[in-house]
């Protein structure tokens, strides 16, 4: 299966954005210095608590096969989303998932969009649903 619904990581960042409106405080990252350095960090509110961390943005289709490689995902990505537990929030075939680091050095490497989608810590065709999601996954 093959798909043809491409988003640049600037275009995710838009819609995540508008998405999470004020349920989140985030800030986009460009840096040139250290380019393992992840494009999001944030904070959110629940409850008494506030939670900070970092997501890796990345937009992947799939290829011919069906199944998903991202050389543009670097070993030192992975390697920083380990150290600091960085999420990677990926768009691939009009799907939106959520990983954690335990699977950083696991996603992207070939495997099909079905494994991605079931190792995924969440999944959904629809960005929006992200937001009324977040704070119980991060808890």
């Amino acid at each position: 299966m093959w798909y043809n619904i491409y988003m640049l990581e600037a275009d995710l960042w838009k819609k995540l954005k508008k998405v999470m409106g004020n349920h989140w405080r985030a800030h986009r990252i460009e840096n040139s210095i250290d380019d393992s350095t992840p494009d999001v960090m944030f904070t959110i509110k629940t409850g008494n608590r506030r939670i900070m961390g970092m997501i890796e943005l990345k937009c992947q289709e799939p290829n011919k096969s069906g199944n998903l490689n991202a050389p543009h995902y670097t070993q030192g990505q992975r390697d920083f989303a380990t150290l600091h537990e960085t999420y990677l929030f990926l768009h691939s075939g009009g799907n939106f998932m959520l990983f954690d680091w335990t699977r950083s050095n696991e996603i992207l490497r070939g495997q099909s969009l079905d494994w991605h989608k079931e190792n995924a810590l969440w999944f959904s065709t629809s960005i929006c649903d992200f937001r009324l999601n977040l704070s119980n996954l991060l808890l």
